[in-house]
């Protein structure tokens, strides 16, 4: 009786989590992003998403600017195969904030980004494909 009441609650939980959308796996992130101002210079932009909710994570972005490994933290909110996608990215001095914008549809995210640390400014475009 009781490995049945112990198989019937795990159960239950089991279905309430998946029910209720339980958070993603981590997901890695790869691709690109176009500093408007470097007439079209791509940059490699890598990021490790961790699971804060169901389409939502923490973010943790890799890139080189001007030889010189940067990282930036943030979020990302939508679907990471097909719909809307947001973020943002705080540098880990607290100096510049940007967010981006953009679409997801098939594992493939186009975005636009923008510098909002002092007013919204367009600073370009990117695009990232998951890669887990």
């Amino acid at each position: 009786m009781k490995t049945i009441l112990a198989f019937s609650i795990a159960t239950a939980f089991i279905w309430t989590i998946t029910a209720l959308g339980a958070p993603a796996t981590a997901v890695s992130l790869r691709g690109v992003f176009i500093w408007s101002n470097e007439g079209g210079q791509k940059h490699q932009l890598d990021a490790k998403l961790t699971p804060t909710g169901t389409n939502e994570w923490h973010a943790v972005w890799n890139f080189d600017w001007k030889q010189r490994p940067v990282t930036f933290t943030g979020t990302v909110k939508g679907s990471l195969q097909n719909g809307p996608v947001t973020g943002t990215g705080d540098s880990t001095d607290g100096r510049r904030r940007f967010t981006f914008v953009g679409t997801a549809k098939d594992g493939a995210i186009t975005f636009e980004h923008y510098e909002v640390t002092h007013g919204k400014n367009r600073t370009g475009t990117g695009e990232l494909r998951t890669a887990n």
